[in-house]
């Protein structure tokens, strides 16, 4: 028996390793669809994938936007966001996503996950 699977297990947790949450993220693909929070905004994740590397900045900070992809630091590596969807709005692949974005992602900017509380 597997319990049933709720909305709120597919919010990422940045203190995770990007390996995990790569993992996560096509665990919960198609539903409940993995996803983030940046200044109250639930943004889905539809795929990803994991960059070696170490960072010293915290997780769930946005490290670079490039037209292949949102690179955020995880608790170890990072995960390169490839597709994403804005509420309202329909999955775009991130170089899609850049052309259309106003400014909501950027270098610097943190993601929410359930281990944070600010």
């Amino acid at each position: 028996y597997a319990p049933k699977i709720s909305k709120q297990q597919g919010l990422l947790d940045w203190t995770s390793s990007a390996a995990e949450l790569e993992r996560c993220v096509r665990a919960y693909n198609p539903w409940p669809v993995a996803y983030t929070l940046i200044d109250g905004i639930a943004i889905r994740i539809w795929k990803a994938a994991v960059v070696a590397g170490e960072t010293v900045d915290a997780p769930g900070t946005v490290i670079d936007v490039t037209r292949e992809g949102i690179d955020v630091a995880a608790g170890r590596d990072v995960l390169r966001i490839l597709e994403i969807q804005l509420p309202g709005g329909r999955r775009l692949p991130v170089a899609e996503f850049i052309n259309a974005d106003r400014g909501l992602i950027v270098s610097g900017v943190r993601f929410k996950s359930v281990a944070m509380t600010s």
